[in-house]
């Protein structure tokens, strides 16, 4: 008798529900797409200073310019818990526009996680984005980067899936600042001891 009560409950919550427009009980179908990128030659501590500086934001336009035209800080200053507004070019695939949130920035597990807060893929039956970036140590001097993305999405919206792809070119960007700053430095030492 209780397994017939708690059927006719569930029939008659999925009826009301469809009757008053609600998507409480839509189907939801979460995804997962993970990646790695090895840095052979740039420390894990190295590789993390760029992906959880304050400052990164800003600099991910200054290296991007053909991706982004804009990324805005809404609220924070680029550590947990910030908000930022994302503008894309508009000769990028997908969404342009979203604001995200630093929902995670661990510095003793090197992780920092991402989330869409409106926006970008909510706007295209997506009940959940979130890049979640984790920096892996392999040797003193070496590293791998670990770019994870959970999704949610809204039955009937299965076509944007086709749109998560493992893209590396931010760390591509990111790992060629750091030779370059690393290299500039290197030089700068050997003249000032010269």
């Amino acid at each position: 008798m209780a397994f017939a009560n708690k059927s006719l409950l569930f029939v008659l919550a999925v009826f009301v529900s469809s009757q008053l427009g609600c998507e409480a009980l839509q189907a939801q179908l979460p995804g997962s797409v993970t990646s790695e990128f090895p840095v052979p030659d740039i420390s894990a501590e190295d590789v993390w200073a760029l992906y959880s500086s304050p400052e990164l934001p800003t600099l991910i336009v200054q290296l991007m310019p053909s991706l982004y035209k804009s990324i805005d800080v809404m609220l924070g200053n680029g550590t947990e818990g910030t908000i930022l507004k994302i503008t894309l070019q508009p000769t990028n695939p997908g969404p342009l526009t979203w604001h995200e949130k630093f929902v995670k920035v661990d510095h003793k597990t090197r992780t920092k996680v991402v989330r869409q807060m409106n926006g970008g893929f909510l706007n295209m039956g997506f009940a959940l984005y979130e890049d979640i970036f984790e920096i892996k140590s392999t040797s003193p001097n070496s590293c791998v980067i670990r770019a994870t993305v959970n999704f949610i999405i809204l039955e009937g919206s299965e076509s944007g899936a086709s749109l998560i792809t493992a893209d590396w070119s931010m760390a591509y960007a990111m790992v060629d600042y750091i030779r370059r700053y690393n290299a500039n430095n290197y030089l700068a030492s050997k003249t000032d001891s010269q």
